[in-house]
């Protein structure tokens, strides 16, 4: 079973050489290595080529892509998934790195489940020694992409997923060109969605670097937060074409609540959001919109998140 390993390349110098490092040595033997080089500004391309001379035995495994012209992470990673020919593909971002038998072991839980997308776990650096690993979830699919929609409670990550490629050709699911901020969410509830059966690796299989702190919704810019609505509008409109039966309508719109409150933060208005998103809230999501739409009462429209978000936690059984 071919696996490709899809890898965007900007501006990374000081890490992408122990990134590659750890793709080039995988103990597993049956891989593509697709880079795409964004019009990195830097040494990036070239340490990945001095790097690769070193492993004669992966050269005609590995191809670069150059775009022409900075495209942003988005992009990157559309045009390395139509560049690839696995079976199955595995993201892996260049500032990162994998266990050297992540894709043996990715692989062979595949193998022994028939699973169409099978996760290990996450460790996440924060500094040279402190790194926690994240627990994966344990539910099953339908109640997993649940949690994935009503946002921030469990990992969304597309990276570190190994993922079959049909998922993404025969449902038309894409990254998408502009989409660089909330990119992985744009595209993981549509994949989960599509995918008939999922499995797990309980072992840290992939290894995520921090490099700046601070939380992701205190740092959003007008330009962040329109890519948050692109991605959010990708998952509404899939899902209100494919959920007929609306199985996951509460959990969109719970999500949404969220949304709305990052982006009328940057000081966008209920209406411009619901355009940008293609929503329009039902029942008593319209309700607590028509009630918190104004700038003044954000901090009411968060608590509310939090509040139908942990009662609809509870009725999913979910213990954290």
């Amino acid at each position: 079973m071919k696996v490709s390993l899809l890898v965007p390349v900007y501006g990374v110098e000081k890490y992408i050489e122990k990134c590659v490092v750890s793709l080039f040595e995988q103990t597993y033997d049956d891989i593509e290595y697709v880079f795409v080089d964004d019009c990195s500004p830097d040494n990036s391309v070239k340490i990945i080529q001095q790097v690769l001379e070193k492993y004669p035995h992966r050269q005609q495994q590995a191809k670069i892509i150059r775009h022409e012209t900075n495209q942003g992470l988005g992009a990157a990673r559309k045009t390395a998934l139509e560049a690839a020919t696995g079976e199955f593909v595995l993201n892996v971002d260049s500032d990162d790195f994998l266990s050297l038998d992540a894709v043996e072991k990715l692989v062979a839980k595949q193998v022994e489940t028939g699973a169409d997308i099978v996760t290990g776990c996450i460790r996440i650096y924060r500094g040279n020694e402190d790194y926690e690993t994240l627990p994966l979830p344990k539910e099953d699919k339908v109640t997993l992409l649940k949690l994935l929609l009503i946002q921030n409670t469990v990992p969304h990550n597309l990276c570190g997923r190994l993922v079959r490629r049909s998922l993404f050709t025969d449902n038309a699911i894409s990254p998408e060109k502009g989409v660089n901020q909330a990119e992985d969410y744009a595209v993981t509830p549509r994949l989960m969605f599509s995918a008939k059966t999922i499995a797990s690796v309980p072992e840290p299989l992939y290894h995520y670097q921090i490099f700046s702190a601070g939380s992701f919704s205190d740092h959003m810019s007008l330009r962040h937060v329109e890519s948050v609505l692109k991605a959010n509008e990708l998952n509404v409109s899939f899902l209100k074409r494919h959920d007929v039966a609306k199985d996951y309508r509460f959990a969109v719109e719970t999500g949404m609540l969220n949304t709305f409150f990052i982006a009328m933060r940057v000081g966008l208005t209920w209406r411009e959001i619901s355009d940008k998103c293609h929503y329009k809230p039902t029942g008593l999501f319209r309700v607590i919109h028509l009630l918190l739409a104004h700038p003044s009462t954000i901090k009411l429209l968060r608590f509310s998140y939090l509040a139908v978000k942990w009662t609809y936690k509870r009725r999913l059984r979910v213990p954290y």
